[in-house]
């Protein structure tokens, strides 16, 4: 790689090199894990676009340029050695000069604004100090390094989690939990939590936090977990975001606001409201124009990159046009790598994947995971003979299940019952349950899904 700038808010070039008076040497920044080596010195840059600035003041000099250190969400690993003089407020966390406890936890309350967060040590660029001195260097190689995301963790095949009821019609979490168990053995990446598979709009708050905790029960450091947000009003959403970011999700998520058709400046505000209130935690636009009633144009995207948590689009439109053209506005202001385009039509994941989508998130996932990830297994090889003639058997089986009188969802999680045991419950009302003349859909569906995994 070439070596870049410090620049990143600011509008300059991002590959060319910048003198930085005054304030030590630029060196050179591996990104994905390597240490990146900070010295200290007076004024620190901008980090993951918050401003650190001596004691918390007003921003020093390198502020205009942005440099993040942080990857995937993950906070800013602190090396008990260095010898910071100040408490500098990162993103809303604090770092520190006071001891730590060998965990890398702060030892005592935070001395400036704003809330102290976990310190996770060898899970991000590292802050070590000089040997020998005063002068604070930083570095990166290229754009790539301004934001130092992740985006493997979203790199494969993530279902749309179905929403689990007890016989009462309540929420039953040992149905999540079974059902997170089942994806967990099938071999998937991750699953969406609360979108418009598990009826999200349909369901209340506190039951919504009630998912996503059994979810997590189980999930937690074995699958990547996103967890849709998005509410009809700004302040249930962000009191969502609050909680998946406590309960340690990998992203949150949101559609627009539905209903009113709102000016794209309200809209980005909603969304960055609550990225706000997760501030430690990555964001992923949810595109569904069909149904959400607004669709996210290039304006609205390019305003939302302002946001450096915004690391990915959920694509639910049925044009692939508009993956390349999210994934081109990604590509410009992250840096290759490090920007994401999530395939939502379940139909045409083959297509969206070969047009530039990074891996898919939908609704008939969790009932027949073994196509898709048949389907993009033969992609990573080139395969896309194999990985079509896959999706079509895929799309047959959709077909048969939408032709039932009840819900797409409530067909799967009946045919989930009959080849795995699972007690998901049916569909909330106002959507339609299943009647007795949909049996010979459901026994259908079910045997071509079966038969459909016996030819892998």
């Amino acid at each position: 790689m070439g070596r870049g700038s410090a620049a990143g808010g600011g509008g300059e070039n991002c590959t060319a090199a910048r003198n930085i008076s005054g304030y030590g040497k630029v060196l050179s920044l591996h990104p994905f894990g390597a240490p990146l080596p900070l010295w200290r010195k007076r004024h620190l840059p901008r980090i993951g676009g918050v401003c650190l600035a001596e004691g918390g003041k007003a921003p020093g000099p390198l502020c205009e340029g942005a440099v993040a250190a942080a990857t995937g969400g993950e906070n800013l690993a602190i090396a008990r050695s260095l010898p910071l003089h100040e408490a500098f407020p990162l993103g809303g966390r604090c770092l520190w000069p006071r001891p730590q406890t060998d965990e890398g936890q702060p030892a005592g309350d935070c001395p400036q604004t704003g809330r102290v967060s976990r310190l996770r040590p060898h899970r991000s660029p590292s802050v070590t100090a000089s040997p020998s001195g005063e002068a604070f260097t930083y570095s990166f190689t290229n754009r790539e390094c301004l934001y130092m995301k992740d985006i493997n963790k979203y790199r494969g095949i993530i279902p749309a989690f179905y929403a689990c009821y007890a016989s009462d019609g309540s929420i039953s979490t040992e149905g999540v939990k079974a059902l997170t168990r089942h994806l967990i053995a099938k071999g998937v990446k991750g699953v969406y939590v609360g979108g418009s598979s598990g009826e999200c709009i349909y369901q209340h708050v506190e039951e919504r936090k009630t998912v996503l905790e059994a979810v997590m029960s189980e999930a937690k450091g074995k699958l990547t977990v996103i967890a849709h947000v998005g509410c009809n009003n700004t302040a249930d959403s962000m009191e969502l975001a609050r909680h998946a970011e406590s309960v340690g999700v990998d992203a949150i998520a949101s559609i627009p606001p539905i209903y009113f058709h709102l000016p794209e400046y309200a809209i980005a505000k909603y969304w960055n409201d609550m990225s706000a209130a997760a501030p430690n935690t990555e964001f992923v636009i949810y595109n569904i124009p069909q149904l959400a009633g607004t669709a996210l144009t290039m304006s609205l995207l390019n305003e939302m990159l302002k946001n450096p948590n915004v690391v990915a689009v959920k694509n639910s439109s049925m044009p692939t046009q508009d993956i390349q053209m999210f994934k081109d506005a990604g590509i410009a202001a992250r840096g290759e790598g490090n920007f994401v385009v999530f395939n939502g039509p379940d139909e045409q994941f083959v297509s969206g994947r070969v047009i530039g989508a990074d891996g898919g998130i939908g609704g008939t996932y969790a009932v027949m995971p073994e196509l898709y990830l048949a389907m993009n297994a033969h992609l990573e090889k080139g395969e896309i003979a194999k990985a079509r003639a896959i999706q079509y058997e895929a799309n047959r089986i959709i077909y048969k299940m939408c032709s039932a009188h009840g819900n797409l969802y409530a067909v799967q999680k009946e045919i989930l019952r009959r080849m795995y045991g699972l007690e998901l419950g049916s569909v909330r009302a106002p959507m339609p349950g299943l009647i007795p003349e949909d049996e010979a859909v459901v026994a259908e569906a079910q045997a071509m899904i079966e038969a459909a995994i016996a030819k892998l």
